[in-house]
C-alpha cells in the first residue's frame, strides 16, 4: 500500500498542519520523505485550537525541523488581508501580552506543554474607517437579593451571564442604530460601510453553546434577529433522527427499537415508565407473582396497553392516542410517498410544536422541511422507503455530512456560532462574549502525557480514589497546555474581525478587585494586558496614531430580569405646576424599590391580554419560548404583501398608528403620512430584509391615505385638535415633551408594583386638560385599533386555505428573520417587555357574516383589560397633589371609524384592581409548570392569525370545521 501511494502521488500538500497529532505525521513523513516525494505543509501554530480531539501544536514544530533537516526551506507568511491596519495594531499589542508562559512553567518544558510565541501580523489594509476598532466591555454585577421562583437566591456568576448578554444585545442595538439612515446605501466597492453595520454583518463568537439561549433571550427581547449555527451533521440531528426512525419502522413493523425510538420522541411522547410496562409488565388477569418478566412485541403490547398492569390512568389516554396514529401511519406507508408521509407525520402530531419550542427551534424546523425537500428528491427515482433508509444509513457509515436546512444566508441576522465552527470565515464585526466564563476543568480516571508517559488513580478501597505524585504531575502539565491553547482560541476568535472587535464580559464586585489575579480567565488576561487597575474608568487606550482601543467599564449594572431600583425621595408639593415636564409632573415611569425575600415578577399589559384571549397561545410563547415572529414566521394573509403597494397588514397598522400619534392640526396630510411611513420603515428594517426595496412608497401613501382621512373625520381627532388649540391659548397648561403637544402625549409607557409583581405598558394617546367642574384635570386614554371588519361580500380565504398554505410555505416563511416579537404585532417599537397591546390588523379576526356593531362590540370585548390597566396604572401613579375629576377610555377603530368607549364603571379603582390582579394571579400559580393540559386552547377568530397556528392541532380543527361551515 505505501509503495502503490507514494508512487501514484508524487506531491503532498497539507493545509492546516498544525492541528494534526503524531499518528498522522508519522503517517505522511512515510508517505512524503521516506520515498524521496515533495512535501508542502501550510499551518499557523496560534491557530492550533483542536487538542481536544487530539491535535498537537508540538506536532507542527517538529516535522518543521524535520523537513528543514531534509532539505526544506520554511517560509514565513505574516502579510494580513484581512483587517484593517489599526485592528492588527491593537491585536498585535494585546497578545504579545496574553501570550506569555507563567513564572511556575518551567522553561526548558514549553514547548512539549504546546506554548507558541506570538509572531505579530503586518496588515496590507489600511485604515478605512474611523476608531476604535477595539473595544473592551466590563460590568461588575452585584449578587442578586431577589429570589427566583424556586425560592433560591440567584448566584452571581448567573447574573453576570446575564447581564453580559443584555450588554452584548444593546451594543449591537446600538451599533446598527447609528447607521440606520444609511442602511439601504452601500458604497462604491459594494461592501456595507462599518459606521452604518448590518445584523448579518455581527457575528458572536462563544467558546460553547452552553448558556446560548441566554444570550438568544436577550437579543430576542431586543428585537434583534439571529441565527444559532449548529455544528452537528443533518442526519444527527434529534428531530431528523426521529423522522428516520418512524420510515425504518413503517419499513418493517418488527423493527421493535425503532418503536421504541418513536414513542419516546416528541412524534410519541411516551414515559420511560410507560415504554418499560409495555414490554416488561404482567398482565392486569395474571393470577399471582410473576417469576420472570416478560418480553412481549411491542406493537402488538401497545394495542392491548389497558390488559398492562403499573401504566397510569393519563398514560393509557397517550397510549390510546399513540396507537391510533401509530396504525393509521402504517395504513398510509403504501399509499403516500415519502414526502407526504413524513408530513402527514408531523402535521397529525404534536411533532412540530416540541421542536419549535427548543431555543434552535427555528433551525430544527428548517431541518425537518428540508428532510421533506430530500424526499420528493429521492422519491423521483422512483425507490421505496427501505431504499431512502438505506440510503441514509450508508450515509452516515460512510461519514457523509449532509448540511442542514438553510434559513436564508443571506437574511439580515446575526449569527451565534462556536469558535471553532468560525475558524477559517471571517466578518465585519465580531463580538467575543463571556470572558468570564471559567474554563471547563473535568477530573480524569487517568492522565495520557506524550513525553511524561501514563498515570491513573488508585481506588482506596473506601470508594475513593488516590493521586500519586505523577498523577500530579501530569495533571499540572496538563492544566498548563490547556492554559496555552486557550489563547490560541481567544487569537483565533480575535482574527475573525475585518473592521470591529468587540470583547465583552461581566464579573461580580468581589472579583473586580482581584481581577489582575486571576490566572485562567479570558476577562482577565486582556485586563492585565490593558494595564488596567481596580479603580479604572472608563476611557480611550491609544496604541498608535491609528489604533485605539474603547474601555467601558460599568460599575453598577444590574440585570434587567432583577429590576431594582432605590425609592427616590420627593417632596409633597401643595399645587400641581402643569408647566413642568411630563416626566416629573406625572411620573408613569417611578422606580420600583427591591423587597428582600419576594419575588419579582414582571407582566406586560399584552401578556395578560393573550393569555385571556387564549392561554394555550400564552403556553407557547410564554413558556416555552417557542420561536415567534423573529424565528419563524407563519404564513399567513397579515405578511402577504397586497400589490400594488407591497406593504403587509402589519406595515400598514404601523404607519397608521405613526401618523396618528404624530399628525397635528395645520400640518399636510401627504407630507406627515410619507414621514410616518419612512419612519416605520426605517426601524422595520432588520423584519423586511430584502423586501424594502418592493415597496412602491408612492402606492403605499395612496393606499393608506383613506385610513388617514378616516382619523382625520374623527371625533377622536376633534377633541385632540381642540386640545390643542386650548393649549396654545392658555400657556399656564402647557406640559412640554418632545415626543408629543401640550397637554397631548403619545406612547407613555408606564411601570405599576401590583402584590404579585410589575405591570408595564405603553399608551397610544393621553389627553389631559383643565378640569370643567372644580380644580384637578380631565384625562381620556386613546388607544388605535387597526382592525379590519370587512363587509359579507368581501371574500376571505378560508382557514383550511391558510392551514394548507403555513404547512406548504414554513420553510421558506423561517428565511425571513423578523424582530419583532409575536405579541407586538402592530407595535412599531422593539421593545416588546414595553409594548402596547397588538391590534391584530387582520381582514378575518371578525367574522363578516355578523352585523358590524357586533363584531365591533366583540373586539371592543377583547380589549377591555387593556383599558383597565390603562386607567388603574393612571390613577395609581398620577401624584397625590393632582385630583383626577374625570377619567375616560377609548377605543377608536380606525377603520370603519368607529369610537367605543369603555363603561365608566369598568375603570372604577376596585373593579380594575381586581380584574388586574385576577389576571396577574391566574398567570402567576402557573409559573414553573409546562403542564400544556393547564393552559387550555380557546379556539375562536383569533386562530387565523395566530403565530403558532401550526403547532396547534385545536387551532387547525376550529379552523377546519369553519371552513367547512359548522360551529
Amino acid at each position: 500500500m505505501l509503495a502503490r501511494v507514494s508512487e501514484r502521488y508524487r506531491y503532498f500538500l497539507v493545509d492546516e498542519f498544525q492541528d494534526t497529532n503524531g499518528l498522522q505525521r508519522d503517517l505522511l513523513t512515510k508517505l512524503a520523505l521516506g520515498r524521496g516525494t515533495n512535501l508542502f505543509i501550510v499551518g499557523d501554530r496560534k491557530q492550533s485550537i483542536y487538542g481536544f480531539r487530539g491535535a498537537d501544536v508540538d506536532v507542527f514544530s517538529e516535522m518543521t525541523a524535520t523537513m528543514k533537516n531534509a532539505g526544506g526551506a520554511e517560509q514565513p507568511l505574516q502579510l494580513n488581508f484581512r483587517s484593517q491596519k489599526p485592528l492588527i495594531d491593537s491585536l498585535n499589542f494585546l497578545f504579545a501580552k496574553i501570550f506569555q508562559s507563567g513564572p511556575d512553567v518551567p522553561s526548558d518544558e514549553l514547548s512539549e506543554l504546546g506554548y507558541v510565541e506570538h509572531q505579530p501580523g503586518v496588515a496590507v489594509r489600511e485604515l478605512e474607517h474611523d476608531p476604535p476598532h477595539v473595544e473592551f466591555l466590563l460590568s461588575a454585577v452585584q449578587e442578586d437579593e431577589d429570589k427566583d421562583v424556586s425560592g433560591k437566591y440567584r448566584s452571581s456568576s448567573f447574573a453576570a451571564h446575564e447581564r453580559d448578554a443584555e450588554q452584548v444585545a444593546a451594543r449591537i442595538r446600538a451599533l446598527v442604530k447609528t447607521g440606520s439612515a444609511e442602511i439601504l446605501s452601500a458604497n462604491q466597492n459594494g461592501r456595507q460601510d462599518a459606521c452604518a453595520p448590518r445584523y448579518k454583518d455581527i457575528a458572536i463568537l462563544l467558546r460553547a453553546f452552553t448558556g446560548v439561549w441566554t444570550y438568544e433571550s436577550a437579543l430576542r427581547r431586543a428585537g434583534i434577529p439571529y441565527l444559532t449555527v449548529q455544528g452537528k451533521g443533518f442526519y444527527q440531528r434529534e428531530e431528523i433522527t426521529d423522522l428516520i426512525q418512524l420510515l425504518r419502522f413503517l419499513d418493517n413493523t418488527t423493527d421493535e427499537l425503532a418503536l421504541a425510538a418513536i414513542l419516546r420522541s416528541p412524534l410519541g411522547g411516551i414515559s420511560d415508565n410507560a415504554l418499560l410496562a409495555l414490554r416488561c409488565a404482567p398482565w392486569i388477569d395474571e393470577e399471582g407473582e410473576p417469576t420472570r418478566l416478560h418480553r412481549r412485541n411491542l406493537l402488538r403490547a401497545l394495542r392491548r396497553h389497558r390488559e398492562i398492569k403499573l401504566i397510569d390512568t393519563d398514560e393509557h389516554v397517550a397510549l390510546d392516542r399513540v396507537a391510533l396514529w401509530i396504525d393509521s401511519m402504517i395504513a398510509r406507508r403504501n399509499r403516500y410517498s415519502i414526502a407526504d408521509l413524513l408530513r402527514y407525520a408531523v402535521s397529525s402530531s404534536e411533532f412540530l410544536t416540541v421542536i419549535a419550542a427548543n431555543f434552535d427551534g427555528a433551525q430544527r424546523v428548517a431541518n425537518v422541511e428540508k428532510l421533506f425537500r430530500l424526499g420528493e428528491q429521492f422519491e423521483k427515482s422512483g425507490h421505496l422507503i427501505r431504499d431512502f433508509v438505506h440510503y441514509v444509513e450508508e450515509f452516515e457509515a460512510i461519514g457523509g455530512r449532509e448540511g442542514e436546512g438553510q434559513m436564508d444566508e443571506s437574511a439580515n441576522v446575526v449569527r451565534l456560532m462556536t469558535i471553532h465552527q468560525a475558524k477559517g470565515l471571517e466578518f465585519p464585526i465580531v463580538i467575543i462574549p463571556d470572558l468570564h466564563r471559567e474554563p471547563n476543568r473535568r477530573e480524569a480516571a487517568f492522565i495520557l502525557d506524550r513525553h511524561k508517559g501514563m498515570s491513573v488513580r488508585v481506588p482506596d478501597g473506601r470508594g475513593r480514589s488516590v493521586r500519586g505524585a505523577l498523577f500530579n504531575d501530569l495533571s499540572q502539565r496538563n492544566r498548563w497546555r490547556e492554559d496555552f491553547e486557550s489563547m490560541r482560541v481567544l487569537y483565533v476568535a480575535a482574527t475573525r474581525a475585518r473592521d470591529r472587535l468587540i470583547f465583552s464580559g461581566a464579573v461580580d464586585r468581589k472579583s473586580l478587585e482581584n481581577l489582575g489575579k486571576s490566572e485562567r480567565l479570558w476577562v482577565a488576561w486582556l485586563w492585565r494586558a490593558l494595564s488596567l487597575e481596580q479603580y479604572t474608568q472608563s476611557g480611550v487606550i491609544k496604541i498608535s496614531d491609528e489604533a485605539q482601543i474603547q474601555i467601558t467599564i460599568n460599575r453598577d449594572a444590574q440585570s434587567d430580569q432583577a429590576l431594582s431600583a432605590s425609592p427616590k425621595t420627593t417632596v409633597e408639593e401643595k399645587t400641581f405646576d402643569a408647566s413642568r415636564p411630563f416626566a416629573e409632573a406625572f411620573p408613569l415611569l417611578r422606580p420600583i424599590a427591591a423587597q428582600r425575600g419576594q419575588v419579582l415578577r414582571r407582566f406586560t399589559v399584552t401578556q395578560l391580554i393573550n393569555f385571556q384571549r387564549c392561554a394555550r397561545q400564552y403556553y407557547f410563547d410564554r413558556m416555552l419560548h417557542t420561536p415567534g415572529a423573529e424565528e419563524r414566521l407563519v404564513w399567513n394573509d397579515a405578511e402577504a404583501p397586497e400589490p400594488p403597494a407591497n406593504l403587509t397588514a402589519t406595515l400598514k397598522g404601523a404607519v397608521i398608528h405613526r401618523f396618528c400619534e404624530t399628525y397635528r392640526e395645520g400640518e399636510d396630510v401627504d407630507t406627515r403620512l410619507s414621514a410616518s411611513f419612512n419612519d416605520v420603515l426605517s426601524q422595520r428594517q432588520a423584519e423586511l430584509v430584502g423586501r424594502a426595496f418592493d415597496i412602491d412608497t408612492t402606492e403605499a401613501v395612496r393606499a393608506l391615505l383613506p385610513l388617514a382621512e378616516n382619523y382625520l373625520k374623527s371625533d377622536v381627532f376633534r377633541r385632540v385638535s381642540e386640545l390643542q388649540r386650548m393649549n396654545a391659548d392658555n400657556s399656564q397648561f402647557a406640559i412640554s415633551n418632545p415626543q408629543s403637544s401640550p397637554g397631548l402625549w403619545s406612547e407613555l409607557r408606564f411601570r405599576l408594583r401590583r402584590p404579585l409583581g410589575l405591570l408595564t405598558g405603553t399608551i397610544d394617546k393621553l389627553l389631559i386638560r383643565p378640569a370643567e367642574k372644580g380644580d384637578g384635570v380631565d384625562i381620556e386614554i386613546i388607544d388605535f385599533k387597526t382592525n379590519r371588519f370587512p363587509r359579507p361580500s368581501q371574500r376571505r380565504s378560508s382557514g383550511g386555505e391558510r392551514a394548507a398554505m403555513a404547512a406548504k410555505n414554513i420553510s421558506a416563511v423561517a428565511a425571513r428573520a423578523v424582530t419583532s416579537s409575536s405579541q407586538g404585532l402592530l407595535n412599531f417599537e422593539a421593545a416588546a417587555a414595553e409594548s402596547a397591546v397588538d391590534d391584530l390588523a387582520m381582514e378575518v379576526l371578525e367574522e363578516p357574516d355578523a352585523p358590524l356593531e357586533q363584531r365591533i362590540k366583540t373586539a371592543a370585548d377583547d380589549y377591555q383589560l387593556q383599558m383597565q390597566a390603562y386607567a388603574l396604572a393612571l390613577r395609581e401613579l398620577l401624584p397625590a397633589n393632582v385630583s383626577l375629576q374625570s377619567l375616560r377610555a377609548t377605543l377608536h377603530f380606525i377603520d370603519p371609524n368607529v369610537e367605543v368607549a369603555v363603561a365608566a364603571a369598568l375603570l372604577d379603582r376596585e373593579m380594575c384592581v381586581n380584574a388586574i390582579d385576577d389576571a396577574m394571579n391566574t398567570i402567576a400559580r402557573l409559573d414553573g409548570t409546562l403542564d400544556a393540559d393547564r393552559f387550555p386552547p380557546l379556539p375562536a377568530t383569533h386562530c387565523r392569525l395566530c403565530n403558532f397556528q401550526d403547532l396547534c392541532p385545536a387551532g387547525r380543527e376550529w379552523l377546519r370545521l369553519q371552513q367547512i361551515g359548522l360551529p
